[in-house]
């Protein structure tokens, strides 16, 4: 068994600094004011109203891996990780692995009508399943030397040759419809033993750079949670992609509790210590650019005693401590369910039981917590008597807003957006009533 508050000694301690950071930075990097005016069709001013403004979606990201679609072995059950899916979420990760993507060269699983892959669903597929819902899509991965097909030659000019062609490929197809990518991911930990190209990452960025347009964000994707001040791998790696004028729009840092008996508890002096979090954090964020929390798995086994419990407790720490911190950009869990996840010979990550729903997707107590958190607590409504003669505002989460409007001449429903990267400014609202 693992000892649980061992593990968890420091993620829980009492430190009233780390309370008020963790509350200011939600409250100084994840919400703004909304400065209004109202006026008719024919710009007169509105004179008074009644307005109810209410948070429709976030403009920070909460997402998961969308591996899931069309997996289950009911049409009752698709449909029931649809709606969930959709009801939490508002970013879905993609699978474009290519081992899974090509399995023989140039047939390319793209249409939604391809061979079945079990968490490889089609990425056509998966792109309407996004504009149904308004759900933004990301892209995994361009180059992973851990994922290359089996027919793929394996030396270092047939891989760059191939790559290219990839690459190429990928953004002609999807440049305009996915607008964030990860072009490498975990090549801190590269060993060689796969002869790639050489500074295969540097020549991945420099082709997706080429490639695919300007408005998509290109991100490099890891695990390294090290830390050593401005001398972790991935920091230096960064820095160096930097320097040479690559194309860096983002990092994922990926945070994955794969971890059993002693080695669980040890994740109480780093991945589990919020000071530690935070240093790691500020660090990569140093180099000047926006981070994801890109492949979230908290720990839930039965190791835990009470996994369910143990998994939400840490579930509500992480996300507080994530959502403040200025440079996160998103968080995204990875796997939906229990027993879903990736099994290979030698490794199976179902043991970890870090999924947010149950194996039928019935809700664990960690799916409900994360609902109470985007439902709830980082939820904005509320209503407000408008008048022309004063300053109308509301105060909320960055996001999309519907606001309904009653007034003199009517009801009206409209939507505005609170942008982060918008500086204050008052936003003319016109009212179209219907009488």
């Amino acid at each position: 068994m693992i000892d649980y508050a061992k593990m968890t000694r420091n993620l829980f301690r009492d430190n009233p600094s780390l309370e008020k950071r963790i509350a200011t930075g939600i409250e100084q990097n994840r919400k703004g004011d909304f400065l209004f005016k109202l006026v008719d069709r024919t710009g007169i001013p509105v004179p008074n109203a009644t307005v109810r403004y209410n948070l429709l979606r976030h403009e920070f990201k909460f997402g998961c891996n969308a591996f899931l679609l069309d997996a289950f072995d009911s049409d009752e059950k698709n449909e029931l990780h649809d709606r969930i899916f959709a009801d939490t979420f508002n970013l879905a990760v993609l699978p474009f692995y290519w081992k899974d993507l090509e399995p023989e060269k140039g047939q390319y699983r793209y249409s939604a009508d391809s061979p079945k892959i079990y968490r490889r669903p089609p990425p056509d597929r998966v792109l309407e399943f996004c504009r149904q819902h308004h759900i933004t899509p990301k892209g995994h991965v361009l180059c992973w030397h851990l994922f290359l097909p089996e027919w793929l030659e394996k030396d270092p000019e047939t891989i760059r040759i191939e790559l290219e062609r990839r690459i190429r490929s990928l953004a002609e197809r999807y440049g305009d419809s996915i607008r964030i990518w990860d072009v490498v991911n975990e090549a801190v930990g590269y060993d060689g033993k796969i002869p790639m190209p050489q500074d295969f990452v540097r020549l991945a960025f420099e082709l997706a750079n080429r490639y695919f347009p300007k408005h998509c964000k290109l991100m490099y994707n890891d695990n390294n949670w090290s830390y050593s001040a401005e001398n972790t791998p991935l920091y230096r790696l960064l820095r160096r992609l930097r320097s040479e004028g690559c194309r860096l729009d983002g990092l994922g840092l990926q945070y994955h509790m794969f971890a059993h008996g002693t080695a669980a508890e040890n994740l109480a002096n780093d991945m589990l210590d919020p000071e530690y979090v935070l240093k790691v954090l500020d660090l990569d964020a140093s180099v000047g650019v926006p981070i994801d929390i890109s492949e979230v798995t908290i720990l839930g086994s039965d190791e835990l005693k009470d996994g369910e419990s143990a998994q939400t407790q840490m579930l509500d720490r992480l996300y507080r401590l994530w959502f403040s911190h200025p440079a996160i950009k998103s968080i995204i869990y990875w796997n939906l369910a229990d027993d879903c996840t990736f099994v290979r010979p030698g490794w199976n990550e179902n043991i970890f039981k870090g999924g947010l729903l149950r194996q039928d997707l019935s809700p664990k107590k960690a799916f409900i917590t994360l609902q109470n958190l985007l439902r709830k607590e980082w939820h904005s409504a509320g209503t407000l008597e408008y008048s022309d003669e004063t300053v109308n505002t509301f105060h909320g989460f960055y996001g999309e807003y519907e606001l309904e409007i009653q007034g003199p001449h009517g009801h009206c429903v409209k939507t505005v957006h609170l942008r982060k990267s918008v500086p204050a400014a008052e936003s003319v609202i016109t009212v179209e009533t219907t009488g």
